[in-house]
This record gives structure tokens, sequence and C-alpha cells, in this order.
């Protein structure tokens, strides 16, 4: 009995791990990651250790574990390969345009150009596959490009500083003379082409900005001395009294309309009071003063007549008002009073209190209504208070229920750390004690490491979530003894 018993047990071992072998292959096989393939096949590997089996049941499986092992191994070999084959090609693209760049570099035309392009080149070495001596040897080829054409950049500034400081004192001598004869001669046409022969060839001259424009800075004043001189010369001096009569007549035109459209009257009222002051100082004549007065009366009678018919508009407009938002307020405060509804009645109140802005109304009707609107909002806020401080004992009965539980979570976690610190105590014990170090690359021992690091690991993950409850404990903690706080401070406020 106890053979056949035997024999029966090694064909049911045969069917189950001949089944994880092929769920394993088919796991790797699937697998883009050949390290990570690898590990499954030694895991499953690791498996068979000590199961019974009939010899040519293992050989089988063994066979077929050793054919998987062939084929990830030549996949890992063929991607070393096509890594190194890959390299090569980066290698040779590149360096055609590191070769391009060091001649640019080397003989440029277009320093911006240039530059440009040794970037271009210098932004293909990121995330370019390369073996590490051909990226050496072409990044230093390319650094020595960048070094060319700073050398050349600089060597052309110079030149240029050089130029520009000579066309400098050149372009000032000429403009010196030109001033000095704008200021004392009077052939304007004349001296207005020289000074625009002169702008074209500060335009066209090979000059630093700084420089050109100073240049063009006293260039321009030149041109605005010559037109003044122009202004001085052709223009006739004008009657002062006629001047002064056209500027009043305007102001006075300007005051009549604005008495008729202006709602600002008191600025009204003061620009009349300034030009009848400035009239009276002015050296008009008689005629004239009657022209203005007349205009500047009519433009004090209107703005007269429009602000009493205003006042009478705004203090009916004002009643009207006060009617309708004393009804609107009223509401109001009965709902602060009675409705459940706290987030509706607090948007109705925003919504009455914002028919307030640009509202007419008396200013002690106003300030009464506000002053009742604003007791309907104290006495919501009130209500508001008081059911949320029912809300947050629910609130405190929950977090004591989740602190519970999450120390419950931190004991159970330690316990299970006990155990397998333990657990790994033991391995670690007989690992040491292997009398044999020819045995210690073995892959039962590389199975006991493995397994004795992911112990460690585990431990490790579990610590970590036994700190992370502990900190949320904490906080809840926090959490509760803040709230607490802010009570207690709220309810010596309130007394």
């Amino acid at each position: 009995m106890e053979p056949g018993k035997n024999f029966s047990e090694e064909t049911e071992n045969y069917k189950i791990f001949g089944s994880k072998l092929s769920e394993a292959i088919r796991k790797a096989e699937n697998t883009e990651d050949l390290r990570e393939a690898k590990s499954i096949l030694i895991e499953i590997q690791q498996n068979f250790r000590g199961v019974k089996l009939l010899w040519k049941d293992r050989e089988e499986l063994n066979t077929r574990l050793q054919e998987a092992f062939r084929k990830i191994n030549s996949q890992i070999e063929n991607e070393k390969k096509q890594s190194y084959e890959e390299a090569l090609l980066n290698y040779t693209q590149l360096k055609v345009k590191v070769d391009e760049a060091s001649f640019l570099a080397s003989n440029p035309k277009d320093f911006n150009e240039t530059w440009e392009f040794l970037l271009e080149v210098q932004a293909m070495f990121k995330n370019t596959r390369l073996l590490n001596e051909h990226r050496e040897t072409l990044y230093g080829k390319l650094q020595e490009s960048f070094t060319k054409i700073k050398e050349f950049r600089e060597r052309e500034r110079n030149e240029f500083t050089s130029g520009s400081l000579q066309n400098q004192a050149q372009l000032n001598e000429l403009l010196a003379e030109i001033i000095k004869s704008v200021q004392e001669s009077d052939d304007f046409r004349g001296l207005k082409d020289r000074l625009i022969n002169l702008q074209s060839e500060i335009r066209n001259a090979k000059l630093t900005r700084e420089v050109r424009d100073e240049l063009n800075t006293r260039l321009q004043d030149a041109f605005t001395m010559l037109h003044i001189r122009q202004d001085a010369v052709f223009t006739e001096k004008r009657q002062t009294a006629e001047s002064q009569f056209q500027d009043f007549s305007s102001r006075a035109k300007e005051i009549l309309k604005q008495a008729n459209e202006s709602t600002d009257y008191n600025k009204v009222r003061a620009d009349i009071k300034q030009i009848q002051s400035e009239i009276r100082d002015s050296a008009l004549f008689t005629e004239q003063r009657e022209s203005l007065r007349n205009t500047i009366q009519e433009a004090f009678e209107t703005v007269n007549n429009r602000q009493d018919q205003e006042r009478l508009t705004f203090e009916t407009e004002a009643q009207n008002n006060y009617n309708r938002l004393k009804k609107l307020v009223d509401d109001g405060l009965a709902q602060a009073n009675e409705s459940n509804e706290y987030k509706e009645t607090r948007e109705y109140l925003k919504k009455i209190q914002s028919e307030f802005r640009g509202i007419k109304m008396v200013k002690e009707q106003r300030e009464v209504l506000y002053s009742r609107l604003q007791s309907a909002f104290d006495i919501l806020n009130t209500r508001v208070d008081i059911y949320f401080r029912e809300k947050k004992k629910n609130w405190e009965v929950k977090m004591q229920y989740r602190l519970s539980s999450l120390n419950t979570d931190v004991y159970r976690l330690r316990e299970t750390i006990a155990s397998e610190t333990q657990n790994l105590k033991e391995l670690e014990d007989f690992y040491q004690n292997i009398a044999n170090p020819a045995v210690h690359d073995t892959k039962a021992v590389l199975g006991l490491k493995a397994r004795m690091s992911s112990l460690q690991i585990g431990i490790e993950k579990k610590k970590q979530q036994v700190v992370e409850i502990e900190n949320e404990i904490a906080d809840l903690k926090s959490r509760i003894e803040t709230d607490n706080v802010e009570d207690s401070s709220s309810d010596k406020s309130d007394e």
C-alpha cells in the first residue's frame, strides 16, 4: 500500500508543478523586462527543491525549465548586442554633426546661426545611446567648437567697438558744426537738409547702439532748436486781448455745456467762480466781457435749476427704494429667525445686501435698514454656529472610532513584525551555521538568501506602515485637541 501511495503523490506533484512551470514560462515570455523574466524562472526553479517526483518527470520538467532559461539568456545577449550596435550607429551619425560644427566654428559666416547649430548638436547628446569613450571624444570636440566661436565673437566685438569709437568722433564733430550753424544762421532750408543728410550717415554708420542713440538724441535736439527758431522768426505775435478772449470764450462754452450735462454741480460752480475771477483781472474789452458774462450767467442759472429738479426726483425715488427694501429686509429677518435652509437664507441676505449698492436713499433710512439686515446676519450666524456645534459632536465620535481602529492596526502590524523578525533570525542563524563555504553559492543557498531578503523588505514595509499609521493617529489627536481648544476659546469669547 505505501509504495502505491508514494507513486500517486509523485504523479500528483508532477501535474501540479508541470502546470506551475507552464504558467511561469508563459509569464516570463510575456514580460518585457528580461531580468524580471529570469527572476520568475529562478523563483519557480527554487519551488522544485525538495518536491517528490519520478526521475523521468523531474528530468522532463528540468529540461523545459533549462530551455526557457536558454531563450531568456539568448534574448539578453541579443539586447546587449543591439545596444552596442545602436551606440556605434549613433556615434557615426553624431560624429558627422560634430565635424560639421567644428568646421563652422573654424569658418563662421553668421555667428548667431553657427551658435544655434552648436546648441542643436549639443542637444543631440541627450538621451542618445553612446559608448563612454565615444561620448567623451565627441563632446570634447564640440566644446572646442564652442570655445572657437566665442573667441571669434569676442574678436569681432572688439573690432566693432574700435570702429564705432572712430565713427563717433567724426560724427560728433559734424554734428557740433551743424548745431553751431542752427544757433546762428537763418538759412533754415539748408540747415534742415544738412541735418537730414547727417541723420542718414548716422543710420548707416558702424556704431554701437548706445552711441547711435546718443547721436540721434542730439540730432533731434538740433531739429527742435531749428523749429523753435523758425517759429520765432515766421510767427507773428498775436494780440493779447484777442488771445485771452478766444480762450475765455472756449472755456465759457464748455462750462455751459457741463452745466447742461454734468451731475458734478460743485465742480461746475467752482469753474464758474474761477473764470469770473480771471475775467476780472484780464485785459478784455467791455463788449468782450459782456459777451462772456451772458454765457456764464446762463450756465449758473442752468446748474441751479437742474440741481433743484434732481433733488426733487431723488427724494421721490429714495422713498420708493426705502419702501421696497424695507419689505425685503423684513422678509430676510423673518427667514433668519425661522428657516433651516441656512445656505439659501445666507444667499438671500447677501442678495438683499447687494441691493444697497448704488441705490438712491436718504442716509438715515439706509442706516436703519442696513442695521436690521446686519441683525439678520447675526441671528443666522448664531443659529448656524449652534447647528455646527451639534454636528461637530458627531464628528468627534467618528474620530474616536477611527483612532481605535488605527490603534488596532498598529498592534496587529507589530505582532506580525515580531513574528517575521523571529523567522528572519532563525533563517540567518541557519545560514551562519552552514559549515561548508563551498555551498554558499548553490541554488539552495541563493534561494535562502532571497527568502531572507524578502522577509527583511516585508518587515521594513510594515515598520513604515506603523510609522504612517502613528502619524495619522497623532494628526487625528491634534485635530481633536485643536478643535477643543478653539471651542474653549470661542466659549470664553462668547462670555
